[in-house]
């Protein structure tokens, strides 16, 4: 089995909590509390040559200026980022 580690980056209130939720647990709600620090999912995926399991960091950012530890980041095959406007 292959496991990918995935991260959503942005400040709080923009709805990565949210989003990982309703992809690992196939849960949409609208009252899903926000993050504290880092959450991570994990879900299994069947593909074409077996299964992949996606593993979704949410990484909740501060106000403004936030900065990410590099360590939650490291081994990771894809980052998003949403910032509140």
């Amino acid at each position: 089995m292959i496991t990918k580690k995935t991260c959503l980056i942005g400040t709080w209130g923009v709805g990565k909590a949210r989003l990982v939720q309703q992809f690992v647990n196939d849960i949409s709600d609208d009252k899903y509390p926000s993050a504290l620090g880092v959450t991570v999912g994990k879900k299994a995926l069947s593909v074409t040559h077996g299964e992949v399991t996606l593993m979704p960091w949410d990484i909740a950012g501060g106000a403004e200026n936030f900065s990410v530890p590099t360590d939650y980041t490291k081994g990771s095959v894809a980052l998003a980022s949403n910032i509140k406007a």
